[in-house]
């Protein structure tokens, strides 16, 4: 191949005689069929001390005729794209100028194959791609070129699988941490210039240092690569005049709570950075998420969801000790982050009490979706306790009622209380004798002994209202429900198990879906016998339903057969451990004769 570059050689081999020539022969070729050939020569051509006496200048002059050549036409970039990248890697450590024509090539690679035409064989060089947009990022510190950089990734990043390699090729810790030297570059500037901003009293709109551009160009990689592997997310942007760094605090507290390990993984270790600089250290305590971040972090690592990476697992508990007291503090200064009221109330009114829970379940759902698990299961909670408190103060208010006034206000149909003993049952209004001051009452059908009795108005207490007590008992079922999920998301599957028995024993008996939440959190606690038992009964119910629920029934189908495999693999277990106990007694002296 270097024989074809005798043509560009003049009798003393100079370079900038050379040059000259390829740059003519190039001006005259790249519009004609041919131009691809003289890319393909111009990726093989050997640049070394052999062939030129400063190659690192025509290194720079070759890779500008390759950009010249793709950016005239596609069918060059899908021809040679491989070649290109190839020539890249053996190539990338050449000087700043070679580097920054790289990086228009390697711009316009991803804008064609990523972005234009899609092409599926190109795209097996994303690891490739990814790794030398990196390397062009941080090496290359024109604000214009990082943009251009940073566009070329968020191309790149078109799917979930592509985010993944983003994110092991070191992007996203790239990104942080460029911003972070920018940052402590502009203090160090503005310390340095302290004296002079002093003397000059006139107030003009600032524009964007370099600590400000890296901080954006983060927020744009890290929100991206949200939108690809996180539940839900939030539209984050810095607004025009405030600080980047809040923002970048909140996206990547917003990319712990992703169900992707490795961007979990990845979160970590870049809060951790965060936690390094004071500049960024001192907004994270005002993160919403952040303590269901931490929490679900934690759990993660102590069930070995973390193991790939033991370094992450002394962190997340590290930073969860560290940030959680700070958290605590903000939050008696400040008020919930979250926006959940810790006030105790006395309900008066019942409809009121509904609403307030009912708005606590909405937003528990909200954050439920974002994967904070922690903070919708407190949300939960909170609806559960209002409707308790509710419901407790209007039977309290009912004690002080006579027995005229309680014989007047009840009617068929009527909730009611009835002492049994040194219990109360639930029961329903069927009659009233006032003139023996008696009420036929028909007990609550969930009730183990339910059937109907003449009992003494003496014995009753009022309820709430039929209608009324109906909606909190829905609602207070949609809220144990999904407060046993969100427990469940946390692996915390004892407390998840004890409110779906919550549902089952004290609200719905035959709640089907209540069945199998308690079934698979008892697979989860290797309790087979409870798992067996619960599944059984949700399936038996769910066929019996109509119509019958296909997609709920899916699902205790394919509970039903790990179950199956759980039994399996403690039946081989058990005959392995009897195997082992059967050969330690045989090395006993003497235990066969005895």
């Amino acid at each position: 191949m270097a024989a074809a570059w005798q043509q560009f050689t003049d009798a003393d081999g100079n370079d900038k005689a050379r040059l000259e020539a390829l740059a003519a022969a190039l001006e005259d070729r790249t519009q004609s069929p041919p131009a691809h050939e003289m890319l393909r020569d111009l990726l093989m051509c050997p640049v070394n001390d052999d062939a030129f006496a400063k190659p690192e200048r025509a290194r720079e002059a070759i890779w500008t005729a390759i950009a010249t050549i793709t950016n005239g036409s596609d069918d060059h970039v899908k021809a040679l794209q491989a070649e290109i990248l190839q020539k890249m890697m053996a190539e990338r450590f050449s000087r700043t100028e070679t580097l920054r024509v790289m990086a228009q090539v390697l711009c316009r690679i991803v804008e064609w194959t990523y972005s234009v035409n899609k092409d599926k064989a190109a795209m097996d060089q994303t690891v490739d791609v990814a790794d030398l947009l990196k390397q062009m990022y941080v090496t290359l510190t024109r604000p214009d070129e990082r943009d251009a950089t940073v566009q070329a990734m968020l191309q790149l990043m078109k799917d979930k699988e592509n985010a993944k390699v983003v994110v092991r090729a070191g992007w996203c810790r790239a990104v942080l941490q460029v911003a972070i030297d920018a940052k402590k570059h502009s203090l160090v500037q503005e310390d340095a210039n302290c004296d002079d901003s002093e003397d000059d009293d006139d107030e003009e709109e600032m524009p964007l240092n370099n600590s400000d551009v890296a901080q954006i160009h983060a927020v744009q990689v890290l929100h991206h690569l949200t939108q690809l592997v996180c539940f839900a997310h939030d539209n984050m942007a810095v607004a025009p005049g405030s600080p980047p760094e809040p923002v970048v605090c909140a996206v990547i507290v917003e990319l712990m709570l992703s169900g992707v390990s490795l961007v979990v993984i990845e979160s970590v270790r870049m809060l951790q950075m965060l936690l390094e600089h004071e500049f960024f250290a001192v907004h994270l305590s005002a993160v919403p998420d952040l303590r269901g971040a931490l929490e679900k972090v934690l759990a993660w690592a102590q069930q070995g969801k973390l193991a790939a990476d033991p370094y992450v697992e002394t962190l997340a508990k590290q930073q969860f000790e560290q940030l959680v007291p700070l958290i605590d503090q903000y939050e008696r200064k400040h008020g919930s982050l979250v926006g959940l009221s810790s006030a105790v109330m006395k309900w008066n009114d019942p409809a009121a009490a509904l609403e307030a829970a009912a708005r606590s379940k909405v937003d528990g759902n909200l954050y439920f979706r974002r994967g904070n698990f922690a903070s919708s299961r407190d949300f939960y909670r909170r609806a559960i306790a209002v409707l308790r408190s509710a419901q407790a103060h209007q039977e309290q208010m009912q004690t002080h009622l006579t027995a005229k006034q309680v014989l007047e206000r009840c009617s068929a149909g009527a909730s009611v209380l009835v002492r049994c003993g040194d219990r109360w049952r639930a029961a329903m209004v069927a009659d009233v004798d006032e003139d023996v001051g008696k009420v036929e009452v028909l007990y609550d059908a969930t009730d183990e002994q339910a059937e109907e009795e003449l009992v003494d108005v003496a014995r009753i207490r009022l309820g709430m209202n039929t209608h009324m007590l109906a909606k909190f008992k829905e609602l207070e079922v949609d809220c144990s429900m999904n407060m046993g999920k969100a427990y469940a998301q946390l692996w915390q599957h004892d407390k998840a198990a004890e409110c779906f028995r919550h549902v089952i024993e004290k609200l719905e008996p035959t709640h089907v879906p209540a069945l199998y939440q308690r079934g698979i959190t008892h697979l989860a606690l290797h309790d087979l016998k409870g798992a067996q038992q619960d599944l059984w009964q949700a399936n038996h119910r769910c066929r019996r339903q109509k119509p019958v629920n296909q997609k709920l029934l899916t699902q205790i189908s394919a509970a039903y057969k790990r179950l199956q495999t759980a039994h399996a693999n403690k039946k081989k277990l058990d005959k392995k451990v009897v195997k082992q106990m059967m050969q330690y007694l045989a090395t006993i002296p003497g235990l066969e004769e005895t």
